[in-house]
Parts: structure tokens; sequence; C-alpha cells
């Protein structure tokens, strides 16, 4: 979902991605649209117990921060979202200025579905760094979960601010633009992820809607085409491109199109299982 920090050096470990989403670098989504709306979709912290507060050596309690804070990033990839929340509360209780706990908790709290929680931690940690741009995405992500548009707007506005070279900051401005219908402004931004980045499934998927929306009819199904040619099992482009094959009556094509879908999100839906 957005930008878990640290490294899960310990175990290697393959990514396990639920439909339209990436953990690729932790970050919250990449945002992959549908019509007009978004496509939403262990192992046990054990050695917290043995990470103690010493009030007289705040260096040796920040070290065992950071160690634990990498513990919850590999808890995190395993998919066991309790347990990686009590690593990073854990991370705080041993570090209470550490930026990075709070942006892991905050992520933690927003894969559990407490997003009023998460931004109060992505404040925290914004206001202990502020130019912390991963904290500015995370919490732009969760605004655009609860469709407040205009601080989620905001955020990526900073986060493009602070990274201009950030294609996720284009595409997540892109879909918010797309979301209060300035269709002109997310196809610009959807033109730059692009530019930035050549091989992101999600902002060809995201620019094909702006097109069909445009009844650009050979530009939106060669996007929707190479989104899914970029990741084969992208569900959401399927059912996009099933949706407009439809419109044009192209029945049989759209048919295929939806059952490809649902069978991305079964293989989805299974992987996700067997992290748990």
């Amino acid at each position: 979902m957005g930008a878990f920090e640290g490294k899960a050096g310990l175990l290697v470990i393959d990514r396990l991605l639920p439909a339209g989403s990436t953990i690729n670098e932790f970050h919250i989504g990449e945002l992959s649209l549908n019509r007009r709306g978004l496509y939403t979709l262990g192992v046990h912290c054990v050695l917290a117990q043995y990470y103690s507060i010493n009030p007289m050596n705040i260096g040796s309690n920040l070290m065992q921060a950071k160690q634990l804070l990498n513990h919850g990033v590999v808890v995190a990839q395993m998919g066991d979202r309790q347990n990686a929340f009590e690593c990073f509360d854990r991370v705080l209780q041993l570090a209470p200025d550490y930026a990075k706990g709070y942006n892991n908790r905050g992520l933690s709290r927003y894969n559990l579905g407490d997003y009023q929680e998460a931004i109060a931690d992505f404040d925290r940690a914004i206001t202990l760094n502020p130019e912390y741009v991963r904290s500015y995405y995370n919490r732009g992500n969760t605004y655009r979960k609860l469709k407040q548009w205009n601080q989620a707007l905001a955020d990526f506005e900073r986060v493009i601010q602070l990274d201009p070279e950030s294609a996720k900051g284009y595409l997540s401005r892109g879909a918010v633009y797309w979301e209060l219908q300035h269709d002109s402004e997310a196809l610009q931004d959807f033109n730059r992820a692009i530019e930035l980045n050549p091989e992101l499934a999600a902002a060809y998927n995201n620019r094909g809607l702006v097109y069909a929306a445009q009844n650009e009819v050979f530009k939106a199904l060669a996007d929707f085409n190479y989104a899914l040619a970029l990741n084969p099992q992208f569900a959401q482009a399927y059912y996009n491109r099933g949706d407009y094959l439809m419109k044009l009556g192209d029945y049989p094509g759209a048919a295929e199109d939806y059952r490809q879908a649902l069978n991305a999100n079964l293989l989805s839906i299974r992987a996700i299982s067997k992290s748990k």
C-alpha cells in the first residue's frame, strides 16, 4: 500500500499483491481507477517483548527501535497486519520521536481500516520531518480513501514539489483530478507519470479511462492492452477494457475480459490467504 520504511533483511519474501495494488516500496496502492471510483480492494512479532526501554540510554533505545522496525517490515510483508501494527507501536514506545515509526504505524493502521488514526500518525511523521515525501504520499492516499479530494490533492502536490521525478506522485494526483472530473489535468498527469516510468501499468490503465471518456477508441484500447502486457494479472485493467468493449458492442471480448479479471482476483485472494 504506501511506504513502509526499513529493511526486510531477515527473510527473502516474494511480494503478494492484492488486486489493483502494489507493495512495491510499500506505498499505499497504485491508484488503479475504475469508471469514476477507485478499485479497492503469519508471523507474530514475538521479538517485541524482548526489547526493553532504557530511560537512561536514548541511543540504545533508538538502535533497538530501528531493529524492531525492520522486524515489523518483515511481518508486514508476510501479511500479518495486526502484529505488524504491534511491532511499530512498540517501536514508538522505544523512540517516541522516530518519524519512520509513525509512518509505518500509520500504514499498519491504514491496512487495518483505521483511517483517521492513520492520518494522525502521518501528521506526526510530517511534523517530525516536514520533507518526508513518503508520509505525504501515504496521507494523500488515506485522504483519497476517505474521498477527501482537496486534502489528497494538496498532499500529492507536496509530493511532486519535494520529488519532481515521482511518477507515483503524478499518477496519484492524476487519479484525484479524475475523481474531480478534471479530465484534461488528469491526462497531463498520467502522461507525465508514463514519461517518468514507462513501465507503470496503472498509469496506462488510468490514461485509458480518460481516452475512453473522450471517445478515443484506439488510444483507450492501446493503453488497456499495454497495461495488461506490463501486468498480466491486472484485474482492474481487464474490468476496464471489458467495460469499454461492452460499450463498443464486442460482447464476446468483454465476457473474456471479465473472466480474466475474475481469475486475477482469485489468484490474488489465494496468495493473500497463503500469507496469513
